[in-house]
């Protein structure tokens, strides 16, 4: 019986590790595939088509946390995890990046908010759910 628990509970670490954490970037799944083929709404061409990719790798995870921006000229601010702090950020997105108000809108794959932000904070891409 002790043999069975412990493999119980190996199988249950391997799929648990093999997790995203909550907010980090993946490139697995549907979320993954969005990530993939998330073009940027103010990169377009004459046609008005959307030519360069949101995400380089690394930029684009889920929002932890959302709330009216009270700072700034933008309405909304995510709370995200960013690969060049240990601690998640409140970050300002522009009105001008949500998906929501685009011509060609794309939905979030998961029911989540998404954003994608570069290193140098400009967020350029970002996805809310119905509720924002």
């Amino acid at each position: 019986m002790p043999i069975l628990w412990f493999v119980v509970w190996i199988a249950t670490w391997q799929a648990l590790m093999s997790l995203p954490a909550q907010g980090q970037h993946t490139h697995e799944g549907e979320v993954g595939q969005f990530y993939q083929t998330w073009r940027m709404p103010e990169n377009r061409d004459e046609s008005g088509n959307r030519i360069q990719g949101c995400c380089s790798g690394i930029d684009c995870r889920p929002a932890l946390e959302m709330r009216k921006n009270t700072r700034g000229t933008s309405q909304w601010e995510a709370l995200v995890n960013v690969p060049y702090s240990r601690e998640p950020l409140w970050i300002a997105i522009p009105d001008s990046v949500w998906e929501d108000v685009q011509p060609d809108p794309r939905e979030s794959p998961d029911e989540r908010n998404h954003v994608c932000v570069l290193y140098s904070g400009k967020v350029v891409c970002a996805v809310r759910t119905g509720g924002f």
